[in-house]
């Protein structure tokens, strides 16, 4: 069907939600955006797929690619969380800590709750225990002001101790 009408949004919505099912996110992505030119409404459901495919690309090695669609998510929706984590994971796997350092505090900013599923990252990034967990405690106290005591139990390490403290 799209072989022979190359702009039937029916087809191409079944295309995207096939190509998702089978998690061939960076095709699912690509065909939102080719309906997107058609009927010029985009889904927010793209950047996501661009971000899961940006992770894919990564876990296969493939940092081109990764930080294509990593780029592509960020341009489109880039104060989101889930694509500041995305590319905070695309940084790590192409060795650029200070660029993930700073798409996780940003993920962190943009969505304080997700804190107790991205400090850990945050802190191996920075050093590991100790000496991570001070710079990450730093740089969150400075970019969460609002933060009010006591420290929330996100913020806690295994033993108990404060990361902020």
């Amino acid at each position: 069907c799209i072989r022979e009408s190359s702009k039937h949004a029916g087809a191409l919505r079944a295309l995207t939600g096939l190509y998702e099912e089978q998690g061939r996110f960076g095709e699912a992505a690509e065909a939102w955006d080719r309906l997107a030119k058609i009927d010029g409404h985009r889904s927010p459901r793209e950047v996501h797929l661009l971000a899961a495919a940006a992770e894919r690309a990564a876990a296969r090695g493939d940092v081109s690619a990764a930080r294509r669609f990593s780029r592509s998510a960020i341009r489109q929706a880039g104060g989101d969380a889930h694509v500041l984590a995305s590319a905070a994971r695309v940084a790590r796997a192409d060795g650029n800590s200070g660029e993930c350092v700073e798409h996780l505090i940003a993920a962190i900013v943009a969505k304080p709750d997700l804190v107790g599923h991205l400090l850990g990252d945050l802190v191996d990034v920075l050093g590991g225990e100790g000496e991570g967990e001070e710079k990450a405690g730093e740089l969150l106290v400075k970019r969460l002001p609002d933060m009010s005591d006591p420290i929330p139990v996100e913020l806690r390490g295994e033993d108990g101790d404060d990361y902020l403290a």
